[in-house]
């Protein structure tokens, strides 16, 4: 697979580790989220998603920077890579 990296361009998967899933975890200000329930369902439940999902990858080979994308988990291909937590990239890419 070929992955966009916002730095360097398109980029060999071997050059990423792969971070998961972009989850947003419970505020812990808020007493309703303090729970062991909310946070396990948080850290440890997670849909199996066939299609489009955002994910977070480690550029450890190149830039050392995070990244954020949309990946299709039945195509492999990649879409609106961005720096983690932005986005502001409409590019997409199809993976070998």
């Amino acid at each position: 697979m070929l992955i966009p990296c916002p730095w360097c361009g398109l980029r060999d998967e071997r050059e990423f580790d792969y971070g998961g899933s972009e989850v947003e975890f419970p505020n812990i200000e808020n007493p309703n989220n303090s729970s062991a329930e909310v946070w396990n369902e948080a850290v440890h439940i997670r849909d199996n998603i066939k299609g489009e999902t955002r994910e977070l990858w480690y550029h450890r080979s190149g830039c050392e920077r995070w990244i954020s994308l949309t990946r299709n988990t039945g195509t492999h291909e990649f879409s609106k890579p961005s720096a983690s937590g932005q986005d502001n990239s409409s590019e997409t890419t199809d993976a070998d």
